[in-house]
């Protein structure tokens, strides 16, 4: 049984997971594919009221869009709590200003979000973050770095699963709010041995999963052509552990953009960065290969061409299409399917 505190109750009865049967490692869905929302960035501010214009623009487009393709869970991909993380514990009104009282149309309350950390959470105290799972049924944020299944069962076929790797980018490259120019080169990680113990899992996790559709999820992404840029430390040992265990991408925010590239390699990889505010100029677009960028929202000079926005994934037995909306439910991209990994 889930333990409540007094504080958080009433948001707590509020929630239900009951479109899945979870265990702490496998969530299984009566369903013949699995919707999840990508959602990196979003995380309000410091300071009272505490969420930003941009972050609340997007709900309800996210409702609206929850709603028509039925998805069944979120991914929160890092920076969920402006500009500092928590600075308490499990118990900081931050949980409810900007995650409860934010995400709170009743589809939004209606599913399960997971979670990694971003390079803000990291100034604060992710492990608040971590214990916050004991108080809201709908926040799941195991440990810095976990693995998930989650099963489906298409008609008349076996069921599928899908893998999802969250790791903790920053513990392995390094803080980019720890730079003077938060857009330079990252400074590699603080603690060498914890980042290094973190890569054998993520090598052992790819290399062990027999899943149809295979992700690492983590805030910082392999390939931006935003200002931030590709993360060097990932696209040297990530992207090619990716290739060489047939993942199927790497999913990611970290740059207030949105991006799909596709090198044709293999592994995708969609950027969802817009949950706050958008968009960060286009200043590394010579940095992603050549041909590989198959959608961008950016500024390329002449402003922010949308005010936040958010990408749906859907997987069934046959593909994965990941779509993309500006805040207000507008779709912008959908990409050309993926298929499920061969064994």
């Amino acid at each position: 049984m889930q333990r409540v505190s007094s504080l958080f109750a009433i948001a707590a009865a509020l929630v239900s997971v009951s479109a899945a049967a979870q265990d702490s490692d496998v969530v299984y869905f009566n369903s013949d594919s699995v919707s999840a929302v990508l959602l990196g960035d979003w995380g309000g501010q410091d300071a009272a009221p505490y969420a930003e214009v941009g972050q609340l623009a997007t709900v309800p487009g996210l409702t609206a869009v929850v709603t028509q393709v039925n998805a069944q869970l979120a991914l929160l991909l890092g920076d969920n709590f402006y500009s500092s993380g928590i600075h308490s514990d499990e118990h900081d009104a931050r949980f409810v200003e900007t995650f409860e009282q934010v995400y709170n149309s009743s589809v939004l309350e209606a599913i399960p979000y997971y979670v990694i950390a971003g390079n803000h959470d990291h100034k604060g105290n992710v492990s608040a973050q971590i214990a916050y799972s004991q108080l809201s049924s709908r926040w799941h944020f195991d440990d810095y770095y976990y693995k998930k299944s989650f099963v489906f069962s298409p008609s008349s076929e076996r069921n599928m699963t899908i893998d999802i790797i969250f790791i903790d980018t920053v513990l392995l490259a390094g803080n980019s709010d720890d730079l003077e120019d938060k857009f330079g080169t990252l400074p590699g990680p603080i603690d060498a041995d914890w980042a290094e113990t973190q890569w054998s899992w993520i090598q052992a996790s790819l290399r062990d999963s027999t899943a149809d559709y295979l992700f690492t999820a983590g805030h910082y992404p392999v390939w931006s052509g935003c200002s931030h840029g590709p993360t060097d430390i990932l696209v040297d040992r990530l992207k090619p552990m990716l290739e060489q265990y047939g993942a199927t991408g790497h999913l990611s925010g970290h740059d207030h953009c949105l991006e799909y590239i596709d090198e044709g390699l293999g592994p995708v990889y969609p950027l969802s960065g817009a949950g706050d505010n958008c968009c960060y100029d286009n200043t590394n677009a010579d940095k992603v290969p050549e041909g590989a960028m198959k959608f961008a929202i950016w500024n390329d000079g002449t402003g922010s061409p949308i005010e936040g926005g958010f990408a749906i994934m859907t997987a069934n037995a046959t593909e994965v299409v990941f779509e993309y909306f500006a805040a207000n439910a507008t779709r912008l991209f959908t990409s050309n399917p993926v298929k499920p990994r061969t064994h």
